[in-house]
């Protein structure tokens, strides 16, 4: 038998948060949706599909929501697009959020019906927002940038 203990609290190793959650709140999001769970898992189960990729484009067009699993980067790379809300809140998204998808995975492991989405066009955050009961969480993830 033996005894393993690993501190990840060394200096230096994990850095500082520096987000300030209460200017996060403050902000105004021009977009948002409601993005049902069922909606969600499948465009989770495409990532099967598109396996080279690791973005997801949010996008509006003609009043509807889309989700994009592809790289706009990498040439010739699979890629497939789905409807996640009939409707939407707010400014069209017309240049596509590209949002990393290990980010956007996370969410994936919890019991919720729907998921309240919101972007925020001047600092490209989006918020995930889950509520149940007493219960809210959050998963702000930003726009990946070029």
């Amino acid at each position: 038998s033996f005894n393993f203990v690993y501190y990840l609290l060394e200096d230096g190793y994990i850095p500082k948060n520096t987000l300030n959650i209460n200017k996060i709140n403050s902000l105004d999001y021009q977009t948002s949706f409601d993005l049902t769970i069922s909606k969600f898992n499948d465009v989770m189960k495409g990532c099967a599909i598109t396996s080279d990729s690791n973005k997801l484009y949010i996008f509006t067009k003609e009043g509807k929501v889309y989700a994009e699993l592809n790289d706009r980067e990498t040439p010739n790379i699979n890629n497939i697009t789905y409807q996640i809300s009939t409707e939407f809140e707010g400014d069209d998204i017309t240049t596509p959020i590209p949002l990393k998808l290990d980010s956007v995975r996370m969410i994936s492991g919890l019991k919720t019906s729907k998921i309240k989405v919101s972007f925020n066009s001047k600092f490209k955050i989006t918020i995930f927002e889950i509520k149940e009961g007493d219960v809210l969480i959050k998963f702000i993830i930003s726009a990946l940038t070029k």
